[in-house]
């Protein structure tokens, strides 16, 4: 009897010694969620203006801008394009730039100089001769002492983009001879200068937004227009157009222009970026602008419904001088120093 008390109880200290270690082992400590996470930090939006069409290579030129940054910046920058006057025309946008709405816009520089009168040296019709003349010369002393003359209007320029010379088209003749603008009412940009010029030449000059430009050609308002054949072709004025003239007369250009304010509220890193986003955007638009136009230019006459003629540099040459009064009065006007400079430059 004593030995089978004994065996019981042995039995009681192994199963209570077996349930004390299956106890003694503590709990793991489980990390609360926010620990965990790191907070996101929102992304700073970044809003860019475009005047022209989606499917013109501005627009190309901008999406390859916008992806650099976004990389660059490892998303802290959010670029969103707004394309066709989304957001106002140009002339609006600078001022949506300078109340912080708007970031930034690739601005025509004939409505720039609505801001800043220096810019009106491009509104100067045959001033120059090619591709290679204007890049060097933007790209130089001249053009960064140009971009500078932006910041006493709250903004930063940051580089040039070209679109093309532009091209007259119409719907009373084609261009041959320099009398051959007699009389056409021409669309014309909001620029003093350049409604002198056309005057000047013979034209009849009506100021309007590129927003009311289609409708007005089609229901004759106006009868013609000049801008690149990008421009021309991507917002199909050449369906409203029975001549285009490759009068090759101002250089169409964009210069990207952001907020001061805006640009300065930027870590380093993102306005590094956004410096290298826009030489991207402008060594593309620079690269590409030939072929863009030789394309637009094809599209239109397979279109079938427009005539294209070569204007001879004699042509040119007779507009230029009948206009010359106009360009340096306004030259000297807008910064006779920077236009003396200019001059110089170009071999005037």
């Amino acid at each position: 009897m004593k030995k089978i008390i004994a065996l019981i109880l042995a039995l009681v200290c192994i199963f209570s010694l077996a349930a004390c270690g299956q106890s003694s082992a503590p709990a793991a400590e489980s990390k609360p969620a926010a620990e965990a996470a790191e907070p996101k930090v929102e992304a700073k939006v970044y809003k860019i203006s475009c005047g022209v069409a989606e499917t013109h290579f501005e627009v190309a030129a901008v999406k390859e801008m916008e992806k650099y940054v976004e990389e660059a910046t490892n998303g802290s920058i959010d670029i969103q394009i707004f394309p066709n006057n989304q957001l106002g025309d140009d002339k609006e946008a600078l001022e949506l730039i300078q109340q912080g709405v708007v970031q930034m816009c690739p601005t025509g520089t004939g409505v720039l100089c609505n801001f800043e009168p220096s810019f009106n040296f491009f509104s100067s019709p045959y001033l120059f001769k090619d591709y290679d003349q204007l890049n060097e010369v933007l790209g130089g002393e001249w053009g960064q002492a140009l971009l500078a003359t932006l910041e006493d209007d709250g903004f930063l320029g940051f580089g040039f983009g070209t679109l093309g010379f532009t091209c007259i088209s119409n719907n009373v003749r084609p261009i041959v001879n320099a009398e051959d603008l007699e009389g056409i009412k021409l669309r014309a940009v909001s620029n003093a200068q350049l409604v002198d010029f056309w005057t000047a030449v013979g034209a009849n000059p009506i100021a309007m937004s590129f927003t009311e430009l289609y409708a007005a050609l089609q229901q004759g308002v106006v009868d013609g227009q000049y801008n690149p054949f990008t421009t021309i072709e991507a917002s199909q004025l050449h369906e409203v157009q029975k001549y285009i003239s490759k009068t090759n007369d101002i250089p169409s250009l964009v210069c990207f222009v952001v907020g001061k304010d805006a640009f300065e509220g930027l870590t380093d890193v993102e306005q590094a970026a956004i410096k290298e986003g826009v030489k991207i955007a402008c060594d593309y638009m620079n690269t590409k602008v030939i072929e863009e136009n030789e394309k637009s230019e094809q599209i239109i006459l397979e279109a079938g419904k427009t005539e294209i003629n070569d204007v001879s540099d004699e042509t040119k040459t007779a507009l230029f001088l009948k206009g010359y009064d106009v360009i340096e009065k306004y030259g000297k006007e807008s910064n006779e120093e920077l236009f003396n400079q200019l001059m110089d430059i170009l071999g005037y």
